[in-house]
C-alpha cells in the first residue's frame, strides 16, 4: 500500500506553492508539519485528487488520481479538509449517511457506517441534532467521521485540530490515535504537538519544499531541546542558508 506524489504547483505565474516534491508514503502515520502558508494544504489537496498539480502526478498504488482510472483511485482516499462544514439545518446522521452514499455505499451500509463512526467520535447522542447546533470541536469530529466513511486505505487529515481549544485538541488527537488502520494516514499541522505523539514519520515543508523527511526518532536526534525548539531551529537554519 503506497501513496506517491511527484509534483510542483504554482498558483498563477511566479507563485510557487510546491517545488519538486517527491514522496512515497507507506502504511503508518506520517506527520506533515509546516508554518501557515508552507504548502501543506496544497500538497494534501493534490494527494486527495482535488487539485491537479501544474507539473507531475499523485497515485495510489501506482494508479493515478488524475488519470483514466481516477474514480478507482479516489475511492481509496478519505479526506478531512481544513474547513469542513455542512448545511446548518441538516442532521448530523443524515450528513454522514449522504456522504457515505456519495462514496458508493448503499443505504444500509451508509446508515451502519454513520452509526458506527458517530460512536467512534463520541457523537452518537447528536445523530439527530442539526449541524448548526454543534460546537467547533464537534464539527471537526463529524468531519473526521466522514473521512472514514467507506474505510479508505489512504486517510488525509488537514489540520484536524484547527480552531479547537487545548482540551478539544487533546480529545481529537486521542480519537485519531485510537484508530487501528493498516493503510496510509497523513496528519498535517502547524503545531508539532499535534503530530509528535501520532506520527512514525515526519515531513517538514517550508515554502513548498520538503525540508525534512525521516522518522520522529531521527528528527529528535537533530538537536537538543523540545520538539518545538527543534522545529524552530530547523526553520531558522533553512532561512539563513
Amino acid at each position: 500500500m503506497s501513496l506517491s506524489v511527484a509534483c510542483s504547483h504554482e498558483y498563477g505565474a511566479g507563485r510557487p506553492a510546491l517545488v519538486e516534491v517527491d514522496l512515497t508514503l507507506r502504511a503508518g502515520v506520517t506527520g506533515l508539519l509546516g508554518v501557515n502558508g508552507a504548502g501543506k494544504t496544497t500538497l494534501l489537496r493534490v494527494m486527495s485528487g482535488g487539485l491537479r498539480p501544474s507539473v507531475g502526478d499523485a497515485a495510489v498504488d501506482g494508479t493515478s488520481l488524475y488519470g483514466r482510472r481516477r474514480r478507482q483511485a479516489l475511492s481509496r482516499v478519505g479526506y478531512l479538509p481544513q474547513h469542513f462544514d455542512a448545511p446548518r439545518r441538516a442532521k448530523v446522521g443524515d450528513v454522514l449517511r449522504y456522504l457515505g452514499w456519495m462514496r458508493g455505499l448503499d443505504t444500509a451500509r451508509a446508515r451502519a457506517a454513520a452509526d458506527r463512526l458517530l460512536e467512534v467520535v463520541g457523537l452518537a447522542d447528536r445523530a439527530d441534532a442539526p449541524m448548526g447546533s454543534l460546537s467547533g470541536g464537534m464539527k471537526r469530529r463529524v468531519g473526521f467521521a466522514q473521512s472514514l466513511m467507506a474505510d479508505p486505505e489512504v486517510l488525509l487529515l488537514d489540520e484536524p485540530t484547527t480552531g479547537l481549544d487545548p482540551e478539544q485538541r487533546a480529545a481529537m488527537r486521542a480519537v485519531i490515535a485510537a484508530q487501528e488502520r493498516a493503510g496510509v494516514t497523513v496528519v498535517s499541522s502547524h503545531l508539532i504537538e499535534d503530530i509528535s505523539t501520532l506520527a512514525d514519520r515526519l515531513i517538514v515543508l517550508e515554502q513548498g519544499r520538503v525540508l525534512f523527511d525521516d522518522s520522529m526518532e531521527a528528527f529528535r536526534r537533530t538537536a537538543e531541546g523540545t520538539d518545538e525548539e527543534r522545529f524552530l531551529r530547523l526553520l531558522t537554519t533553512e532561512r539563513r542558508s
